[in-house]
């Protein structure tokens, strides 16, 4: 009788419990989920359902958890390695996704579950992995916007000289990996002073953010690296595996004539400015950042003491 008494208030103390914790895995604002070993979702709270189902809709889109979440086979081998003994029980990694027309940003835990009771855990027995997640699209955002203000010129929105000095560095090291050129191209405006001069600074201002628009219209953002080094100077990179003079030369005369076309600075005027750049080629005119961007220093100097609008590579005039 004892017992049998003893078994039943065990039994609803259990039964509390479990009533207490399903309370919690249901109203906690944290999405929660449990992966089986073929990383399928098993269950899941109704704050990760929200996450992941658009207004209207009763299911997730899948089971399989790296899908719901961009770049599935990184998260695939962090599951992996987190199933691993030898390696920590729990690790966070912020992910990103896309719901519908929207980009989210969630803080991923991951737990390996392990059974106290080793003694009795089959070895073949699966493990589970718990995620516990909360959505950080606004920190997300407010710190890509800081790093974007950091990285970028105010004015124009390109690469300012700490940043873009950082990505040619970056470039030149992979060119030396891969056996690849770097074009750097050093771009200085003409006639732009006196456009401060005759027409203030505002008028200016505009002025080089239609230039800075040229360039990006005429660059890949993704692959070639734009900077305003300051005032009205600009340098232009681009990593290519085959170098061809004639090429870069056609494209940089094409990027003079474009910037020669008329600028609008206000409803009644247009006023319009050219453009002198100096070329070196990485490895050729040099290995080390600094060395690249003297030689190429130097060329733009040579252009704008013999005439100005024109284009020259280092290799022509460093003899």
């Amino acid at each position: 009788h004892l017992t049998i008494s003893n078994e039943q208030t065990l039994r609803k103390k259990t039964q509390e419990l479990e009533a207490k914790f399903r309370l919690i895995f249901e109203q906690a604002s944290a999405g929660i989920c449990l992966l089986d070993d073929k990383n399928t979702i098993t269950t899941f709270n109704p704050a990760f359902k929200h996450y992941f189902t658009l207004p209207g809709e009763e299911k997730l889109s899948t089971l399989h958890f790296p899908e719901l979440l961009n770049n599935v086979e990184k998260l695939q081998s962090l599951l992996l390695d987190i199933r691993s003994d030898i390696n920590p029980p729990q690790t966070t990694l912020d992910v990103e996704c896309k719901i519908g027309y929207k980009t989210v940003w969630f803080h991923c835990l991951f737990v390996r579950l392990t059974d106290q009771r080793q003694n009795n855990r089959s070895p073949q027995q699966e493990q589970l992995v718990e995620v516990i997640l909360h959505d950080v699209t606004e920190r997300a955002e407010r710190e890509f916007q800081t790093q974007f203000e950091a990285d970028h010129d105010p004015l124009t929105d390109l690469f300012n000289r700490r940043a873009g000095e950082k990505r040619l560095k970056k470039a030149l090291r992979e060119c030396a990996k891969h056996g690849q050129h770097l074009v750097l191209m050093m771009i200085d405006l003409d006639k732009f002073k006196p456009i401060n001069d005759t027409y203030g600074h505002e008028a200016g201002d505009k002025v080089l953010i239609e230039i800075a628009n040229r360039f990006k219209k005429r660059f890949n953002d993704n692959t070639d690296i734009c900077i305003r080094l300051g005032g009205d100077e600009f340098i232009i990179a681009q990593q290519i595996n085959t170098y061809d003079k004639t090429a870069t030369q056609n494209q940089a005369i094409a990027l003079i004539d474009e910037l020669q076309q008329q600028v609008s600075i206000s409803n009644t005027r247009t006023c319009a400015v050219g453009a002198s750049i100096g070329i070196a080629i990485a490895p050729t005119d040099g290995t080390e950042l600094h060395e690249l961007m003297h030689n190429g220093d130097k060329t733009l100097y040579h252009v704008k003491e013999t005439g100005r609008g024109k284009v020259a590579f280092y290799d022509d005039i460093k003899n």
